[in-house]
């Protein structure tokens, strides 16, 4: 009689803990899924900052703080911005600097028009486009 009480609480017991598992899949479990991931680019970017010899390796790892975000959609969209805000900048700044190459008073002045116009956008906008 024993045994077959037994044999009937094991599925039990399984299905609990199958259940136990899944839940902690769904909530914890992604938390510690983001924290390895952050860790590994973390000290990715660290090997590579200290391969290519860089001065300070240690911004490197603070950067991956900074711009990792949980949701990988987050991450692609400010990844984006981003490639498009270094983009416009670059074409912005060399149009300013082929305005006034001979000029470096207009050049400062131009550049911090150009800064006042990008913190205004940015004040503006308080997501990923700023």
């Amino acid at each position: 009689m024993s045994t077959t009480s037994t044999r009937a609480s094991r599925p039990a017991s399984f299905a609990a803990w199958y259940s136990a598992a899944s839940d902690w899949a769904r909530t914890d479990g992604i938390t510690w899924i983001y924290l390895c991931k952050a860790l590994a680019a973390c000290f990715l970017a660290l090997g590579i900052a200290m391969k290519l010899d860089l001065p300070q390796p240690r911004t490197a790892m603070t950067t991956v703080f900074i711009v990792m975000q949980p949701q990988s959609g987050m991450v692609f969209a400010k990844s984006f911005y981003r490639i498009c805000g270094t983009l416009v900048g670059l074409v912005v700044m060399l149009a300013l600097i082929g305005l006034f190459a001979q000029q470096p008073e207009l050049f400062i002045a131009t550049t911090a028009v150009w800064v006042g116009i990008c913190t205004a956008g940015a004040a503006r906008n308080r997501n990923f486009r700023s």
